[in-house]
């Protein structure tokens, strides 16, 4: 098509040429630029789409004709052999799909938004019709104000598929609105709210608990007070947020709270003008009375139309209409809406952020999205927000880690703490405090609790998202458009595609890694120290959901790479048996599976056969046993952690009972505490045996004679709290007989088994019912010559 007609030769036909455009019989009679919710595709999904229009009496084929936009990777979309009879519409979706379905076409374009040009050519390369937008509101149609004619006007909302006629013009939002006082905490019995609009003939409506305000909400005619009640009742809070388990899978069930939670005022309010909204939606917090008192970590108020958040066809946060998207099989019959990913699940919320103080530290309008894998299915979700300018602003700017001078930030995450939901709520960001003199990348972390509509929701952890600009702004000097990312998974045990495939795949093929051009090759495109640091970091936490899974490897893309590892997801960190020796389960190679697969360790044991590399590595592991792993270092930063989530925790606990009480949770810490005194001489152990060093020699000042005479036998509790019925999960270093004991809470022994444990995980299940009563319970594994190893389980009423 000569070039596209070479664009600036297309904008000339286009002005000077506008009388011959506006006479073709298909026009562009619609789009939808940003939709989150005006037009559901017939894969029940909601992407940018476009209506073509036949306004003539002639059947016409598009076969050959073409979509030209700079927006597009090609820019141009050459449209199928499908016909559009007289006086009828095709739309097209630009989801990525490349496929027909009755009259939409979904073009091989997959795009969050739509704005700039557009112009539609036939297949002689006549422009037949044009469109022109920029900065589109969202689910608001823009086309022609009659089907296939008239001025380009703007939709309250969208006819896409059916006729523009009737279609109701958007009022544009030309007034504003100012309420007082300012979102916050208020210890008196009530607050007097005042909103302030300017101009004559208008109308402020207004809510308490967070719905969007109409013309049938609650009329403004004066001054107010905002009082303990007015936020009503538990609403949120009782909607089932998670799809059915397994059955026996009672750690992922949900309840409703079964105490009572903590609720804010939420004042949401608009103006409008004859019947119709002429401003955009002012929203407020108030804790108010008997709910003001100050929490001790920063407050997210969370505010969303609750259709966004808790509706069947759109509900981020709830199983909804799709409950048949399953990404968890091992664990649930069901999937949901949580499940779902990319652009058309992301929903507009304003977000408000309250200080120590109680006062607003920021606040603004964000895209929300649900953030994880599995822990997608918990009740209480990881968050994941965006900032865009088509909500306000396309940065957050706000700097929301003190060890940071850095606000610029695009995205940011409210995390759920994963697998150590149930534990303790931060041992990812105690890894991340444990490793962070090393010279590897990380996420940031900063506590914090947050309120979705009014109602608490808990505590949550605020994290960086790693992503292109999470480099670049770790790493001034690396330019953003060039960094690539990879992760490794069973899927791609190679990184897929891209430079570190390729480095992969040159230090597997060799024979010698010892030789002149392999050091020099390994030295050039690995940051050597850096992933020493990083193999050691993970090794010395305990994690075990790896190497296979959760890693992360970026370069930047030009000649001189060099690769470079980002530490993340260590949700099992500290609770993992601290005799486990990771280091043998970083080098495994006859495993074929997760979490270790031979495939995973590969490059790492390649490697280890550099001598320069090895000698290297075993050095660093001498600062990180003796210096990092401290007992002292790391029972201070444990008590740190303590002291900052401790106030918020019977709250929580309250909230989402992952945890059963605030006595558990302590024993949880209290294993923290355990792997901090024994981990750095179990490491001394491991390094030594793997790679035969003299222990008089390696760490000569690490007295560890107490571990010589301490047989190991360590286990979880599966299914704690529970009714009647749990496993234990025995992990054993050798094959003996060990004894299975259950006491009451007076002490009495009423349960006792004697098995023969094999090496490795043993799990036995217990069932207890005919003689339990509510209440916490001791469960012991010894063996005749072994420690003893105790947990507690708490037997609720059934």
């Amino acid at each position: 098509m000569q070039d596209l007609l070479l664009k600036r030769g297309l904008l000339l036909i286009i002005t000077l040429g506008m009388s011959y455009i506006s006479f073709s019989q298909i026009v562009i009679n619609e789009l939808v630029a940003l939709n989150f919710s005006a037009y559901e595709d017939r894969f029940d999904q909601f992407w940018p789409c476009m209506e073509l229009f036949n306004k003539g009496e002639e059947t016409i084929s598009l076969d050959g004709w073409e979509l030209v936009s700079d927006q597009f990777a090609n820019e141009k979309i050459v449209l199928p052999n499908i016909v559009i009879v007289p006086k009828s519409f095709v739309v097209l979706v630009f989801s990525g799909r490349n496929r027909v379905v009755e009259n939409e076409v979904h073009v091989n374009e997959s795009l969050s938004k739509l704005d700039g040009n557009f112009w539609l050519i036939d297949a002689q390369s006549v422009v037949k019709d044009t469109l022109s937008l920029w900065n589109p509101q969202v689910d608001n149609g823009y086309g022609y104000r009659y089907d296939g004619g008239g001025l380009r006007v703007e939709f309250e909302g969208s006819s896409i598929g059916a006729s523009n006629n009737n279609t109701e013009l958007y009022t544009p939002l030309t007034e504003n609105l100012f309420m007082t006082p300012f979102g916050g905490f208020y210890p008196q019995d009530s607050i007097k709210a005042t909103i302030f609009v300017s101009g004559n003939d208008l109308q402020v409506y207004y809510t308490l608990d967070g719905t969007v305000p109409t013309s049938n909400s609650i009329l403004y005619e004066g001054p107010f007070f905002i009082k303990p009640g007015d936020e009503g009742p538990l609403r949120y809070a009782k909607i089932n947020p998670v799809a059915k388990p397994l059955s026996g899978r009672k750690e992922f069930e949900w309840k409703p709270p079964s105490k009572p939670i903590r609720k804010a005022v939420v004042l949401k309010a608009a103006v409008f003008k004859n019947n119709r909204r002429v401003s955009d939606y002012k929203t407020a917090t108030y804790f108010v009375g008997e709910n003001s008192s100050l929490h001790t970590l920063p407050v997210f108020s969370l505010v969303s139309n609750p259709d966004n958040l808790f509706g069947g066809p759109k509900g981020l946060l709830v199983p909804g209409d799709n409950r048949e998207v399953n990404t968890q099989e091992t664990w649930f019959e069901e999937g949901g809406n949580f499940n779902l990913r990319g652009p058309q699940w992301e929903r507009p919320v304003f977000v408000e952020l309250f200080d120590g103080r109680g006062e607003i530290a920021w606040k603004m309008k964000v895209g929300l999205r649900v953030h994880g894998y599995a822990s997608r299915n918990y009740a209480q979700k990881s968050l994941r927000f965006y900032a865009r300018d088509f909500y306000e602003n396309n940065r957050l700017n706000y700097p929301f880690f003190e060890q940071r001078t850095f606000s610029d930030y695009k995205h940011i995450l409210l995390r759920n703490s994963g697998q150590d939901i149930s534990r303790t709520m931060f041992a990812d960001a105690l890894a991340t405090a444990v490793i962070a003199d090393l010279n590897i990348d990380y996420q940031q972390h900063q506590a914090a609790v947050h309120y979705i509509n009014g109602e608490y929701w808990g505590i949550t952890n605020i994290r960086d998202r790693i992503s292109e600009r999470f480099v670049a702004y770790l790493h001034p000097n690396v330019r953003q458009d060039l960094v690539q990312i990879v992760s490794i998974s069973a899927e791609k045990p190679d990184g897929g595609e891209g430079a570190y495939k390729f480095v992969r795949d040159f230090v597997v093929s060799q024979s010698n890694m010892n030789s002149l051009e392999v050091n020099a090759y390994i030295n050039k495109h690995v940051d050597i120290p850096s992933f020493i640091d990083y193999q050691l970091a993970k090794i010395a936490v305990g994690s075990y959901d790896w190497p296979g899974n959760n890693v992360r490897i970026w370069w930047e893309n030009k000649p001189d790479f060099k690769l470079r590892w980002i530490a993340y997801d260590t949700d099992e960190a500290f609770s993992t048996p601290v005799d486990r020796n990771t280091l043998l389960h970083a080098i495994e190679k006859e495993r074929d599976e997760w979490p270790n697969p031979a495939s995973s360790t590969l490059f790492f044991r390649k490697l280890l056969e550099n001598d320069s590399f090895k000698s290297a590595f075993i050095k660093r592991s001498e600062y990180v046993i003796e210096q990092m792993l401290a007992p002292d270092r790391l029972l201070a930063i444990i008590d740190s952690f303590e002291t900052i989530y401790e106030p918020e925790m019977q709250q929580h606990i309250d909230r989402w009972e992952y945890i059963p009480d605030l006595f558990v949770w302590k024993r949880n810490v209290e294993v923290f505490r355990n792997f901090a005194r024994k981990r750095a001489c179990y490491m001394k152990q491991h390094f030594s045996e793997v790679f035969e060093l003299d222990e008089t020699l390696y760490l000569p000042n690490l007295n560890c004679s107490h571990l010589s005479s301490e047989k190991q036998v360590d286990m979880e509790l599966i299914g704690n709290p529970s009714v009647d019925f749990f496993e234990i999960k025995v992990l054993m270093d050798a094959e003996h007989p060990i004894f299975i004991k259950v006491f009451d809470p007076l002490g009495k022994l009423i349960y006792e088994e004697r098995r023969n444990a094999l090496k490795g995980t043993n799990i036995y299940p217990v069932r207890v019912k005919e003689q339990s009563k509510p209440g916490f319970y001791s469960v012991v594994v010894h063996g005749r010559k072994f420690k003893v190893a105790q947990k507690w389980l708490r037997l609720s009423v059934d």
